[in-house]
C-alpha cells in the first residue's frame, strides 16, 4: 500500500511513468515549503532526515524500473553539475545493467542445457576465439563424437570450421552408415543440425539443433 501511494504521490515517480528517464531533482517540482506539507515528506523524507533528492533511471518497462536514487540532508540541494554527471553516466549504467542481465539469463540457460539428457534432440555449442568449444550440451557432444570421431573435444571439427567460414548457404551433410547429419545456418548467428536416417532406412527421425552464437 505504501509503495502504491508513493508511486502516485512522488513527482519523480510520476515523471518516470510518463517515459522520462533523464536525471531529475525533487526541487524541479516542489519548493522546500511545498515539500514539507506533503505525505511524502512526513512518511519518507523527514524520518530519514533527508531534504533533497536526485534520481536517474535506466530506460526499462514501468513494472521493473531501475532507478539510481541519491538523498541529501542539510540545506544544500544537488547542483546542475550533479545532474549533468548522472546524465552522462546513464548510458553506461544502462549498458552495464543490460550486460549483467544477459549474463544471468545466459548462465541460467546454460545450466538448464547442461542438465539435458545426452539423447535429447536439441543441443547448443558456444565458441570462443580460434573456434575453441567453450560449451557443448550433452546431445551436441554425442553428435560430435559420432559424426566427427577424429575431432578434439576442445575445438570445433575442421569440417564445420571450413563450412562456417566459407559462408556457404547450402547445408553441410555428414553421413555415418545409414545415418545422416544435416547442418545448416540458422540465422547468421548460429547453426542447426538435424540427424536423420538416409531415405532407404525407415527408422524414426531424430532432430538435433546445434547453435553457434557469434
Amino acid at each position: 500500500m505504501v509503495w502504491r501511494v508513493l508511486l502516485e504521490e512522488h513527482p519523480l515517480c510520476l515523471r518516470q511513468q510518463e517515459g522520462h528517464f533523464d536525471a531529475i531533482k525533487l526541487s524541479d517540482f516542489l519548493t522546500q515549503r511545498a515539500l514539507h506539507r506533503t505525505w511524502l515528506y512526513d512518511n519518507w523524507f523527514r524520518p530519514l532526515g533527508n531534504e533533497y533528492q536526485l534520481v536517474v533511471a535506466i530506460p526499462s518497462p514501468l513494472w521493473e524500473t531501475k532507478t539510481f536514487l541519491f538523498d541529501r540532508a542539510g540545506a544544500r540541494d544537488f547542483t546542475e553539475r550533479d545532474r549533468l554527471v548522472l546524465d552522462l553516466l546513464q548510458p553506461h549504467l544502462a549498458r552495464l545493467w543490460h550486460a549483467a542481465r544477459t549474463r544471468r539469463l545466459l548462465a541460467a540457460a546454460l545450466a538448464e542445457l547442461d542438465r539435458t539428457d545426452e539423447h535429447d534432440n536439441r543441443g547448443v555449442i558456444l565458441l570462443g576465439p580460434g573456434d575453441e568449444v567453450e560449451f557443448a550440451s550433452p546431445p551436441t557432444q554425442r553428435l560430435l563424437r559420432e559424426f566427427f570421431p577424429a575431432a578434439s573435444g576442445e575445438r570445433l571439427p575442421a569440417a564445420l570450421v571450413e563450412w562456417l567460414e566459407s559462408g556457404d548457404a547450402k547445408a553441410l551433410i555428414r553421413r555415418r552408415g545409414e545415418r545422416r547429419l544435416t547442418v545448416e545456418q540458422a540465422d547468421g548467428r548460429g547453426t542447426r543440425g538435424e540427424e536423420r536416417a538416409d531415405p532407404a532406412d525407415r527408422t524414426r527421425t531424430r532432430d538435433s539443433r546445434l547453435g553457434r552464437p557469434r
